[in-house]
């Protein structure tokens, strides 16, 4: 509840000094014009694609029942549950070719790397003078790759009312992830059942990729010049998602893929900057 009292608080006071700035005469300071740059946090669900990362396990931990399991990708950033609005989800960037036309560019990546290492073995011995070594486990080889993207163009409208600035376009966005695991561990013949057991035959992999096309409206609201907040939402929208799930080497990949249509989803609060 604080969060948002304090929210609200701030969105109250931009109105406030926008109000109290306003002289009734039009200023041309206000809205876009050709040449200018708008900078904006988005605020919302995430928009990323990862419904469908699910990554085979190793079949020497498989216990005599390696599978990989049936998953199939969906589009997690369109939902009609569980939005928070007061979460910040994105930047977004527009460049104005013309006093109405704009460029959009979107976008954001997450990469990250564990190298593995190979277990070692522990011993400790029968007698009170015997030395103690402790085991160490192996540590999985491990990479991860989240990547969204989104490139499009508006036209922004004018209207009579003063610092209102409503807009509609087109959005193509992209979206990949990618996972995948290789654990070292060689068992050293303390296990009885699997003697010399190894436990992955190699790297273990899931990707997710998608795409779509979406038509975009919204609104920014100039609470003085070079400062807005506005409204955004897709009326309609598609998504083509597709993962793969490759258990090993050679082996063949377990695929699906999902589309997703919707309508007048994705609402995003903003906070912009024009310079």
């Amino acid at each position: 509840m604080k969060k948002y009292t304090l929210l609200f608080s701030f969105l109250f006071c931009l109105v406030s000094l926008a109000w109290a700035q306003d002289d009734g005469e039009l200023d041309e300071g206000y809205g876009p014009k050709a040449g200018d740059v708008t900078v904006e946090m988005q605020f919302g669900r995430a928009n990323i694609l990862t419904e469908g990362l699910m990554l085979p396990g190793a079949p020497g931990n498989a216990g005599g029942n390696w599978r990989v399991a049936a998953n199939s990708p969906f589009a997690e950033m369109i939902d009609l549950d569980g939005n928070q609005w007061s979460n910040m989800v994105g930047v977004k960037g527009r460049y104005y070719v013309s006093d109405n036309i704009a460029t959009v560019l979107a976008g954001a990546l997450r990469m990250d790397f564990t190298p593995g290492q190979t277990n070692v073995p522990g011993f400790i011995g029968g007698n009170s003078n015997a030395g103690w070594i402790p085991a160490y486990a192996a540590i999985p080889e491990q990479s991860s790759t989240l990547m969204t993207a989104v490139i499009g163009g508006e036209y922004t409208f004018n209207t009579e009312i003063r610092r209102v600035f409503p807009y509609l376009g087109v959005h193509v966005p992209f979206y990949y992830a990618r996972n995948s695991e290789f654990d070292p561990t060689v068992n050293d013949g303390a296990n009885v059942q699997d003697p010399n057991l190894i436990v992955d035959l190699g790297t273990r992999t899931a990707e997710v990729f998608g795409f779509g096309a979406q038509i975009v409206g919204g609104v920014d609201f100039y609470a003085m010049e070079g400062l807005y907040f506005g409204f955004e939402i897709r009326p309609v929208s598609y998504i083509y998602a597709y993962s793969a799930s490759k258990p090993g080497p050679g082996l063949e990949l377990q695929q699906s893929n999902t589309n997703t249509y919707s309508f007048f989803t994705q609402p995003f609060l903003k906070f912009g900057f024009k310079f």
